[in-house]
């Protein structure tokens, strides 16, 4: 059966590149066919050196790695994934905004985040 979706926001650019090639293969193996997993990490490709600055790695944040167009999709399409870029920044810094569907509709179904505390908090309801 597996799960419909999964969804990191914020997440990857605090691992190495080595584990999120095993979180994406873990995470493959546990969608469902016809799933998909939805990924947001900083722009390494910004062209505002302010920006790239704030979040580069090894900054005040812990980030590890910085990521882009060329060195995320690859670890993705490895575990299997169909990669279809939302938004990026080429390394030329020229923004791109990808047709993906209703992306507007994507982006409301995904508005509520739990953290890790909220989903205890769930799972000890009696329903």
């Amino acid at each position: 059966q597996g799960v419909a979706a999964f969804r990191a926001e914020h997440m990857y650019e605090h691992l190495f590149p080595a584990q999120v090639e095993i979180a994406a293969a873990m995470s493959y193996l546990f969608l469902a066919p016809g799933g998909h997993y939805r990924v947001a990490v900083p722009e390494g490709y910004h062209p505002d050196p302010l920006y790239r600055d704030h979040v580069e790695a090894g900054n005040r944040h812990q980030h590890k790695q910085m990521w882009t167009v060329d060195n995320m999709p690859p670890i993705w399409i490895k575990a299997g994934f169909d990669v279809q870029m939302m938004e990026n920044f080429d390394k030329h810094g020229q923004f791109y905004k990808h047709d993906v569907g209703d992306a507007e509709a994507d982006r409301e179904k995904w508005s509520k985040v739990y953290r890790v505390a909220d989903l205890e908090k769930i799972a000890d309801k009696s329903y």
